[in-house]
């Protein structure tokens, strides 16, 4: 698949404000190698998974936690199955470029 970003780049196609930290070329920074980690994570106590909502049954651990990737994994009897099938997939929706 061929990508044509503008003439001001990536910089420009992401809409960054002030100086291409990435140089003149407007491929930049895919002009060299890089490295993409795709993560599926589990057991997160962020609160990002709000305890007792449905998804679409009951979150099986719990954000207080201190063994909730522990507790995703004992409880995988519960969960294993909506894994399996034809239409279960990642879809990835976008990808974002952090600098270290």
């Amino acid at each position: 698949m061929a990508v044509y970003p503008p003439s001001g780049g990536f910089w420009q196609k992401g809409g960054f404000s002030g100086n291409n930290i990435w140089g003149g070329n407007k491929m930049a920074p895919f002009d060299q190698e890089f490295y993409m980690i795709f993560n599926v994570a589990v057991g997160g106590t962020n609160g990002f998974f709000p305890d007792g909502n449905h998804y679409p049954t009951t979150k099986r651990w719990k954000n207080s936690s201190p063994h909730a990737a522990e507790d995703f994994w004992t409880k995988r009897s519960t969960w294993n199955g909506s894994w399996q099938g034809d239409n279960v997939a990642m879809i990835i929706d976008y990808v974002e470029f952090k600098s270290r």
